[in-house]
């Protein structure tokens, strides 16, 4: 995400010059890409490490004006020092003096300063919002959305992980409806950087309930559709200590994980979605029976077992024998724990 969203600012800097007829001028272009490739870095390191905790903290509208004051105060200062830094080294004066010339003081109060601070920050707020309404919609919606992947619907052979917390009902009645919603909240968030480097896609959430799914090429490769069960396991424990200190328990859940099928599509007018339709969600939802019956945290089936190639510090074991579907062939389902490796 940082990698991509210097580029576009990259990408937006040297646009600048082009939009103002200044292609012709070697120090605009070397200030539009400064500008791009410092604002990129600096948006990037801010909305990663900065606003993702201010935005569980407050709500939408606040920090929207957080953002939009801070990176106001950010890009005037950094076309300042950019340009007067720049412009120093390529006329061969010194940053004092470039300052105070009558060149950059025109710059400043008649020139373009304010058209490059007004640009940069649209550049910025354009980015924002694309990034905020991609995040709400869910990794790769709003540009399906946008252009339109999926209006005609068209099947793909997808990966899907249904996650589901044990207990759920007590757990409501322990903590209180709100209590729980919090638990619940402060689990998913916890949980999303595991699914997203684990190249996952998050579909919905359903009550106590996470659908991710996966293309076939990301979910196979390196395992991730397992690793990111195991990557969830351990960042939760990661984080028992404040669970425990604010909930008193825990976060307990299971997954099952199938492949197969499906039909993808843009339903609703007055609300509209990307849906997934076919019999892989009906399936995965049998295997996710199974393993609660069983108490089993992790429960894959045949069909994905065959398709994965299992990193060698997992190992499988088998479970059951039954049918997916009402009627159909039973298949075999695999529960899958971590291999003791022996020393060298």
């Amino acid at each position: 995400m940082a990698a991509i969203i210097t580029a576009i600012g990259a990408f937006l800097g040297l646009l600048y010059p082009l939009i103002a007829g200044q292609l012709q001028n070697p120090i605009a272009i070397l200030n539009g890409l400064t500008i791009g490739l410092l604002g990129g870095l600096i948006v990037a390191a801010f909305e990663i490490f900065l606003f993702t905790s201010v935005k569980r903290r407050y709500s939408f509208t606040v920090t929207v004006l957080l953002k939009t004051l801070a990176y106001t105060i950010i890009f005037i200062l950094l076309i300042l020092v950019v340009i007067n830094f720049n412009e120093s080294w390529y006329f061969n004066m010194s940053i004092s003096e470039n300052f105070t010339s009558k060149r950059f003081q025109y710059f400043l109060f008649e020139g373009d300063f304010k058209v490059i601070v007004a640009y940069s920050l649209f550049s910025v707020l354009t980015i924002i919002f694309t990034r905020e309404m991609s995040r709400k919609m869910g990794q790769g919606v709003f540009l399906s959305f946008l252009f339109g992947k999926y209006h005609r619907p068209r099947e793909e052979h997808r990966i899907f992980m249904f996650l589901d917390q044990k207990s759920s009902t007590s757990l409501a009645e322990e903590m209180t409806s709100l209590g729980y919603y919090e638990f619940l909240k402060e689990f998913y968030s916890d949980i999303t950087k595991c699914i997203l480097s684990s190249g996952g896609e998050i579909y919905r959430y359903v009550g106590d309930q996470v659908v991710i799914s996966w293309s076939v090429i990301k979910g196979i490769a390196n395992g991730n559709c397992i690793r990111c069960y195991f990557r969830i396991r351990a960042e939760i424990e990661n984080q028992r200590e404040k669970f425990v200190s604010k909930y008193g328990k825990l976060p307990e859940f299971r997954v099952s994980i199938h492949v197969g099928h499906v039909i993808c599509g843009e339903v609703g007018t007055a609300k509209s979605q990307i849906v997934f339709h076919g019999e892989a969600l009906y399936e995965t939802d049998r295997i996710e029976k199974v393993g609660s019956r069983n108490d089993i945290d992790i429960l894959i089936s045949e069909d994905l077992a065959k398709l994965v190639s299992m990193p060698v510090i997992y190992e499988l074991h088998k479970v059951a024998r039954v049918p997916l579907t009402d009627g159909g062939i039973p298949k075999n389902l695999y529960s899958v724990r971590e291999a003791e490796l022996t020393p060298l």
